[in-house]
């Protein structure tokens, strides 16, 4: 056999850790392999079987036939090349030649949990004692353990002596950098690779003359920092405007201060103009026009045309003032306008009967003059039929028009409209050329009260009668904003009448303890969640429990399928840490369990505190918030629970809203010693939530 198979011969024992004895696997050159004792004699002295003697008489005779080739250890170097443990080949002549930076070598390493050679295999090739377990990294042997990339577990498989290795699971592998997360993302010891800043962050920018910025339209712009390929970099410069020409519109585009340099007028203006004589502007009809400043044919601005100016005309007597001149020469009035008029006694227009009628100018070629006064009534004779003729303001012998109405009272002022109590009718009686009021007819006035429920008194209320007998009305006498709570409701009173008197009897029915909501997840208090695998943090904390190590916890929607009963009001967990045999097990690694129950707050219920207290947690929990204002979780600095700590949040009141309120516990193992949480309660108000009846 030569050095190069005595070598490999060699690694695959010291791999198994001495547990062979004499038999080993040999990789034939041929890719063939045997299995035997390397000697003719056992320990005791006796002989060999007889089909392993022949297969190692075999493998002698294969190894003597073949030529002397390249070392199998170091494949691609000088034959008698030795790879060693750290990846680098020591070269016949002495020489060390170190392992690519990738950490890559020619040949797979056995039994040490590395994909060494690269090839997407870990350990390929390598016996092992079926049933043994290790970590194990798929990727370049560089990254294996660095930041995101931690080491994964591989089981030795077979039935017979020797087993192969499986497959690596678990691992993890290098990510896209997400600039601010403070992680080795690409798993090469660099933290935010490639970040040269933070995204959604923005800066000002200006590519202008720096004068010219924050004159005239010139302005900055903002350039915001944003993800590519490579990391985080300022994006384009957005939103800045720089100077330009003029173009007398009255804004200063070109940004020196002076907008309307070399401008006749600013485009989009106006003044006002007149071309009629001094003084005439503004009277009567006449009115300056305006006019408007626009671009000619040869680029330059100028005013326009006068537009809607009128000018003095002659006067055509329709009571306009053409002319201008502030009066109308011969108009006495405006034809065909009309004014009020009245040609009886002062004071009596508008009175009784009497009224005003009604003049019309009367335009007369010449000029124009008013007419007569048409439908006016002034002073007659009064007849006593309810009209005021003479327009006096009262009719001589007539106290009311025969046939009128009237409403009427006796009783006192105040019982009016209260009660049964109301007003009736008096009907004017005329005889003998004078008229008077008859008597009330149909009024109620307060009589003595019954106490049946009737204000015969009409004095608003019956004067001892608390209610009316045998009625009922709701009630509740706890305390304000309770009733409907948890199991608080209201009752029942009825009207209770003795003696003359009534009084509401006591409340029947009401309940008014225990009025907290009630824990409401479905089928039990608290539902479970063990969605989340064990993760590696690529960095140690100092603190079990640390708000930090929550960085990799997502909370499974209040829906989803991983949610099972906890009956216990007070939850007592407490189950073996999957972190223990890991890459990373105390304080660099972590597994998260969810806890979640929901409750709800009526409209006016009032809450004064509401803390989360842990009976006891290792290694830590992290208390969320869901509602209407909150629907994607808070969390107050003061929601966490560490281990040794004194067991409750900090008050929580202020995150509730009225309806449904979510409660989420994050449950973080990050030490492989105990995985447990226990007498878990919600307290409201200084009184524990649990379930109602």
């Amino acid at each position: 056999m030569n050095a190069a198979r005595w070598w490999s011969v060699g690694v695959v024992a010291l791999a198994m850790g001495g547990c062979f004895d004499a038999e080993i696997g040999v990789i034939l050159p041929d890719g063939g392999s045997a299995r035997d004792d390397l000697g003719g004699a056992r320990a005791d002295g006796s002989a060999g079987n007889d089909a392993r003697a022949d297969a190692g008489s075999a493998i002698d005779a294969t190894i003597a036939d073949r030529p002397a080739a390249v070392s199998d250890a170091a494949a691609g170097f000088p034959d008698g090349s030795v790879v060693l443990a750290d990846g680098a080949v020591r070269l016949p002549d002495g020489a060390v030649v170190s392992a690519p930076v990738s950490g890559c070598v020619p040949m797979e390493l056995c039994n040490n949990g590395l994909d060494d050679n690269c090839d997407g295999r870990v350990d390929e090739s390598c016996p092992c004692l079926p049933g043994q377990s290790q970590r194990c990294y798929a990727g370049a042997p560089a990254e294996a353990g660095r930041g995101v990339c931690n080491f994964g577990q591989q089981r030795c498989e077979g039935t017979g002596e020797f087993g192969a290795w499986s497959a690596c699971e678990g691992a993890g592998t290098p990510r896209p950098v997400t600039c601010g997360g403070g992680m080795d993302w690409r798993c090469n010891g660099v933290i935010d690779e490639g970040c040269a800043c933070t995204p959604g962050m923005t800066r000002t920018c200006y590519s202008g003359p720096p004068a010219t910025s924050g004159v005239g339209a010139c302005r900055a712009g903002t350039s915001t920092c944003a993800m590519t390929a490579t990391g985080a970099s300022w994006g384009p410069c957005e939103g800045e405007v720089t100077p330009v020409a003029s173009q007398c519109d009255g804004v200063d585009r070109a940004c020196n201060g002076a907008p309307e340099a070399g401008c006749d007028c600013i485009l989009g203006r106006s003044r006002e103009c007149y071309s009629g004589p001094a003084g005439t502007a503004g009277v009567g009809a006449c009115r300056a026009g305006s006019q408007a400043c626009g671009r000619g044919e040869s680029g330059r601005t100028a005013w326009g045309a006068c537009v809607g100016e009128v000018t003095p005309t002659d006067d055509t007597c329709d009571g306009v003032d053409r002319s201008c001149t502030g009066t109308a020469s011969r108009c006495a009035c405006v034809a065909g306008a009309t004014r009020g008029c009245y040609g009886g006694p002062a004071g009596t227009s508008g009175v009784g009967l009497c009224h005003g009628g009604m003049q019309r100018c009367i335009f007369t070629g010449g000029g124009s003059i008013w007419g007569a006064c048409e439908g006016e009534v002034t002073p007659q004779t009064d007849r006593c039929d309810g009209v005021d003729r003479a327009c006096v303001g009262s009719t001589t012998a007539c106290t009311c028009v025969a046939g009128a109405t009237r409403s009427c009272y006796s009783g006192a002022a105040p019982t009016l409209g209260v009660g049964p109590c109301h007003a009736g009718t008096q009907r004017c009686v005329a005889a003998g050329g004078a008229s008077s009021w008859g008597s009330c007819e149909g009024e109620v006035t307060p009589q003595t009260d019954l106490c049946d429920g009737i204000d015969r008194s009409c004095s608003g209320s019956g004067t001892r009668c608390s209610c009316v007998a045998t009625t009922t009305r709701p009630c509740y006498t706890g305390a304000p904003g309770s009733e409907g709570v948890g199991a608080c409701h209201g009752g029942t009173q009825t009207c209770v009448a003795a003696g003359g008197t009534s009084n509401w009897g006591a409340c029947a029915g009401e309940v008014t303890t225990s009025c907290l909501p009630c824990l409401t997840a479905s089928g039990s208090p608290w539902q479970i969640s063990r969605a989340s695998g064990p993760v590696c943090f690529g960095r140690t904390f100092s603190v079990h429990g640390d708000p930090g190590e929550y960085a990799l916890a997502t909370i499974p929607s209040e829906a989803d399928g991983s949610w099972t009963a906890v009956p216990r009001t007070d939850i007592a967990f407490a189950e073996t840490s999957a972190l223990c045999g890991r890459s990373c097990t105390c304080l660099d690694g972590g597994e998260f369990t969810f806890f979640q129950t929901f409750f709800d707050i009526p409209a006016g219920f009032a809450v004064s505190s509401l803390v989360v207290r842990i009976g006891s947690v290792d290694d830590g929990v992290r208390i969320t918030v869901h509602n209407a204002r909150y629907p994607t979780g808070i969390v107050d600095p003061g929601s966490y629970v560490l281990l040794g700590a004194d067991g409750a949040t900090t008050d929580l009141a202020r995150y509730l809203a009225p309806g449904r309120n979510r409660i989420v516990l994050t449950h973080i193992d990050d030490c492989c010693t105990s995985r447990s949480i226990s007498g878990v309660s919600i307290v409201l108000n200084g009184g524990s939530l649990t379930t109602c009846p």
